[in-house]
């Protein structure tokens, strides 16, 4: 692959934006201080991966569709592609990948995906928009996996939400979600990051109140808040030891442990009409 980055700006804010699945790779505010992870190797080699056409896992890696099984790997595809950057101005642009023979062979649709960045202001806002272009209804899951920087490792970090909440996780069997739930305690509307949430790879909520939260390092109250009101789970993850958070938000869930498989069954999944266009935003603002 050929990657290729391209840099936005606005009012001293800065996001540069790869080819190479659309990922962000940096977003820096009027002072040059760095919120997105650096995709260092030594701990995760990515920076803001999206998912498309689903989020986390499938059941043996498959699914299947008019009787056919196809084989596709946790998150989807697009990561893996490079886009082509449709249009560019200072402040914004739009990245669009198009349905092809090698997506046919894993995802039988017809689609475009666009990914767009918009700096205004101090807030970075980040939109999902898939077209149908094919004659069948189609099925799909589009989600965001940014990962910020948290260069004394999370444990100095509170993620605050904006409404008190009663947080359930639910319990995962490899890449598959189980039918039970764990509690995660809160202090009120605040989550204390520590390494031991990750003890079942994530922290996965459904059904929350909160449409925005933030990361906030709680030694100098600086952080990111993150806004998803278009989402409807909401994932946070990390390597033990890392130093950086993931703060995810999905319109799909893995599979579960006793998923029959079919992509139309599937928990969560959107549906797309031929000809029809959805698109979800979510925002990114840096706390100074």
């Amino acid at each position: 692959m050929s990657e290729k980055r391209y840099t936005i700006s606005c009012n001293g804010m800065k996001a540069e934006i790869s080819n190479v699945g659309a990922q962000l790779r940096s977003l820096k505010d009027k002072n040059g201080k760095e919120y997105m992870w650096s995709a260092d190797p030594a701990f995760w080699p990515k920076s803001a991966p999206i998912m498309f056409p689903i989020c986390g896992g499938l059941r043996n890696d498959s699914y299947i569709y008019n009787g056919v099984e196809y084989p596709l790997e946790k998150h989807g595809f697009t990561m893996m592609y490079e886009f082509e950057c449709e249009s560019i101005s200072e402040s914004s642009v739009t990245f669009l990948l198009k349905s092809n023979e090698q997506t046919y062979k894993i995802y039988p649709f017809s689609f475009e995906f666009r990914v767009s960045f918009a700096v205004d202001g101090t807030t970075l806002t980040v939109s999902f928009s898939t077209k149908n272009t094919g004659n069948n209804t189609m099925y799909y899951s589009p989600g965001a996996h940014e990962a910020y920087a948290c260069p004394a490792g999370i444990e100095d970090y509170d993620v605050i939400f904006d409404e008190n909440e009663q947080l359930y996780r639910t319990v995962l069997d490899g890449n598959l979600l189980e039918h039970k739930t764990e509690k995660v305690e809160t202090d009120g509307n605040v989550l204390h990051m520590k390494y031991s949430h990750m003890d079942n790879d994530c922290l996965n909520f459904s059904g929350i109140k909160s449409r925005g939260v933030k990361l906030v390092n709680r030694l100098d109250g600086k952080g990111v808040r993150v806004e998803f009101a278009d989402f409807d789970y909401f994932v946070i993850w990390t390597k033990k030891g890392a130093p950086y958070l993931c703060l995810e938000p999905w319109n799909g869930i893995p599979d579960r442990v006793d998923s029959d498989r079919m992509i139309e069954h599937k928990e969560g999944i959107r549906v797309l009409s031929s000809g029809e266009t959805q698109t979800f935003v979510h925002r990114i603002t840096p706390i100074l």
